[in-house]
């Protein structure tokens, strides 16, 4: 796996929207669909961490979601014969909002319309292995649980 953190200080002094972009690897051909949760609320009696699914319905550079705490998106959905599946992960501990769109993530940062200084910790997770792309029902894996458990 491949881990990278980053921390984001951002200011609202004039109501400014804070975005932050990033670029899929190409093997995340993930066509819009993308796998979210808000909080340890949503566990069920096994711990286990539940994800609910969203497709994009248009393309839009507005958020999708609003205040996300684990972020899935897998590539090669329909292909599990392919080697070069991945999984990304993000994990966070205040995000605003998110749109997935075809080859790229948009977070949205902060608190807006707040003018106090907010700090973000993303924690993004690239995973060739250890996770099951054949079902609809997805999970976190015990490397992004400890990870996650590790920003809160």
């Amino acid at each position: 796996a491949i881990v990278y953190d980053f921390i984001y200080e951002t200011s609202s002094q004039n109501n400014e929207e804070q975005i932050v972009q990033f670029v899929l690897p190409k093997a995340i051909n993930n066509n819009g669909k993308f796998y979210y949760t808000f909080s340890e609320e949503e566990e069920n009696n096994s711990n286990e961490i539940i994800f609910k699914q969203h497709e994009r319905e248009e393309h839009t550079t507005k958020p999708q979601i609003w205040m996300p705490n684990i972020i899935v998106i897998e590539g090669n959905d329909n292909n599990d014969n392919d080697d070069n599946s991945m999984r990304l992960t993000i994990l966070s501990n205040e995000i605003e909002g998110v749109t997935v769109l075809d080859g790229e993530v948009l977070l949205w940062l902060g608190n807006y319309g707040i003018t106090t200084a907010t700090r973000t910790k993303l924690r993004i997770v690239i995973e060739t292995e250890g996770y099951d792309t054949s079902t609809s029902k997805k999970t976190i894996t015990p490397l992004c649980q400890q990870m996650y458990n590790e920003l809160k």
